[in-house]
């Protein structure tokens, strides 16, 4: 980062030049009532009995769109799609090349101007964020695309291996290292990067051959259903990804939970979640009776620490304290949300931290002189 911006105040983001225009406001109300559905075999679909769960505006606290609420055995025509695409319909045999080229097309229609526009006006509505971190957010997700797209030729070439000197040894034997695509994983993502969370995972895992089946959080789950319909336009295979809603337990009958049933189905792979300690304790105990591998990235308590000699770089240091807390109003598992200095420079620093937060307005995500959006949630505020 540094590089790129030597000391740059990434927290302000160039926000007050960002702004959301009338036609990506009236883009993105149409794309959530296009792709507010269960995306399962490349189909927009509604949960069985159309069941669904609200979805609160962060800035009023109001309803303004709602999401399918599956069932168990949504979740089961979902991971049944992800099955038969990696079993059957030559997904991961395809030349890596190929799959790449689905890739950079997803990344290629993330990256056009209006499809931008419109995905970081549906990120703000959902997660509260400011229409500048959302369009940085969906811009680093194409990055993301075409970052896979590139390196999983040379990551995925077979590998010769040298064999060690001896009688009957190199001359007899070969042997190489063989890629294989894993399988169907289930992705959980979190509900403060909902688009490039989700992305995190699905990118490496269609660029090795996998198929998914992605449940994003019930607090952040519009750009996520919104993918299904890019993925698919851009030539991935029904089933490649599968995109499921759903709340908590309280609110599915019978005690179970969408995120429950996906991990607990026996067709999944792997299973890779971000979020919270607790659930991802849920993640290894569904996992390990299987023996089955599991990626958990969960919550952190980072401090900035600031010695003694940094007196000459106050004005480094108070950016970088801004950068690490500021962003996404402070809802990242990285936040730096402690800051440990040197008494000698205690002083002088609150000082200027406290005449840096002055000038930051909270408000409507899409207005152009807003500089942190609301929390996701009245729980996140309590």
């Amino acid at each position: 980062l540094a590089a790129r911006r030597p000391w740059s105040p990434l927290w302000r983001l160039d926000r007050v030049a960002r702004m959301a225009t009338a036609s990506a406001i009236a883009d993105a109300e149409a794309t959530i009532g296009r792709t507010c559905r269960l995306f399962i075999d490349n189909a927009y679909v509604d949960a069985e009995g159309g069941a669904t769960i609200p979805v609160v505006s962060p800035s009023t606290g109001q309803p303004f769109a709602s999401i399918p609420h599956a069932s168990v055995g949504d979740v089961d025509r979902a991971v049944r799609s992800a099955r038969a695409c990696f079993d059957a319909s030559g997904w991961p045999a395809r030349p890596v090349e190929e799959r790449g080229r689905v890739l950079r097309a997803i990344a290629a229609a993330l990256r056009a101007p209006e499809k931008l526009a419109e995905l970081s006006v549906i990120e703000s509505r959902d997660c509260g964020k400011t229409y500048a971190e959302s369009e940085a957010d969906i811009s680093f997700c194409a990055d993301v695309f075409d970052y896979y797209a590139e390196i999983a030729p040379a990551h995925l070439v077979p590998t010769s291996l040298e064999l060690p000197e001896g009688e009957g040894a190199a001359s007899d034997f070969s042997a190489r290292v063989e890629h294989e695509a894993l399988g169907v994983v289930g992705c959980i993502t979190p509900w403060n990067y909902p688009l490039m969370q989700a992305v995190m995972k699905v990118a490496p895992a269609l660029a090795a051959g996998c198929a998914v089946v992605l449940k994003p959080s019930p607090l952040a789950s519009l750009t996520c259903l919104a993918l299904g319909e890019v993925a698919a336009a851009s030539g991935a295979p029904p089933g490649a990804l599968n995109v499921i809603t759903g709340g908590p337990p309280e609110d599915l009958g019978g005690g179970a939970s969408t995120g429950q049933a996906l991990i607990d189905h026996r067709l999944l792979d792997k299973v890779s979640f971000t979020g919270s300690g607790g659930a991802g304790q849920k993640m290894l105990q569904a996992s390990a009776p299987l023996l089955r591998p599991t990626s958990i990235e969960l919550g952190g308590k980072s401090a900035f620490v600031i010695f003694e000699d940094a007196e000459e770089y106050l004005d480094a240091v108070v950016d970088w304290v801004m950068v690490g807390i500021f962003p996404c109003t402070g809802q990242v598992c990285s936040a730096t949300s402690r800051v440990l200095v040197h008494k000698d420079l205690e002083e002088k620093l609150t000082h200027r931290l406290v005449e840096a937060l002055a000038t930051i307005r909270v408000g409507d995500p899409l207005d152009r002189e807003t500089k942190m959006g609301p929390l996701v949630s009245e729980a996140q505020r309590e």
